[in-house]
């Protein structure tokens, strides 16, 4: 296990984040002695003899994801915005990161593994999303691309892209942060975005684009679906608390 300075820092106690994979052979009374009052842990969701000896020490379930991929084939898509002129997408504009920071505290109010552990600053918990939003408009570390959706230069909607590998054969695009002002949600906004970031994946020359979705964000499922993305690598996000 190692440590999330981040977290520790943001929630006033020690953290840890960790694969699973070193727990399964651990006691509650081992994990208590190393410190930590939290510890997150990702896991494979086909390890089900791993996930079920971490619900008998006390882990327990708070979101499942799966990751979608998509091999860049093909690239051809036409804009569902053409009956729309005042709907584009655009590249992000340092000048769209309070725009964009707004919309992350709006979309992802109790949202995610943070938010479903009952223990937790519910205001600390939605500080993670602001923080990752400023983040990924203002820090290279984040991401490489943001990707804009603006009504009328209004911005509704955005997503953000990180290269990994960069010197490598293979090197992909994976999605960080994105989401839709909920006014504008049914509009195909996400699925244009998706469509725009393929296009730019693929002229990157990248060799593969994959975002992680939860399972029952049954919208996003569909607009990755449609887009031709391929589910894999489902994973459980399971949390402990020590006290």
């Amino acid at each position: 296990m190692k440590e999330s300075e981040i977290d520790s820092n943001r929630f006033g106690f020690k953290v840890a984040k960790t694969d699973g994979i070193k727990l399964r052979n651990s006691t509650y009374h081992e994990i208590k002695e190393s410190g930590f009052k939290l510890i997150i842990a990702r896991v494979d969701l086909n390890d089900i003899d791993l996930i079920n000896k971490m619900e008998d020490i006390g882990f327990k379930i708070k979101d499942i994801q799966t990751t979608y991929k998509h091999n860049l084939d093909n690239i051809n898509f036409t804009s569902s915005f053409s009956n729309q002129p005042s709907l584009i997408i655009r590249e992000f504009n340092l000048s769209d990161t309070d725009a964009l920071v707004n919309l992350a505290k709006s979309s992802f109010n109790n949202y995610g593994h943070y938010f479903k552990n009952e223990k937790l600053n519910k205001r600390k918990c939605l500080e993670i999303y602001e923080d990752w939003a400023y983040n990924t408009c203002t820090n290279s570390d984040f991401s490489d691309k943001i990707l804009v959706a603006c009504d009328n230069d209004v911005v509704i909607g955005y997503l953000s892209f990180k290269i990994h590998n960069k010197f490598s054969i293979k090197k992909y695009a994976a999605g960080g942060m994105g989401a839709v002002d909920s006014k504008y949600r049914g509009m195909n906004i996400f699925s244009e975005i998706l469509k725009a970031g393929l296009v730019w994946s693929s002229n990157q020359n990248l060799n593969w684009c994959e975002h992680n979705v939860l399972i029952n964000n049954i919208s996003v499922n569909k607009s990755m679906i449609n887009a031709g993305f391929k589910p894999n690598k489902p994973v459980v996000t399971m949390h402990l608390n020590i006290e």
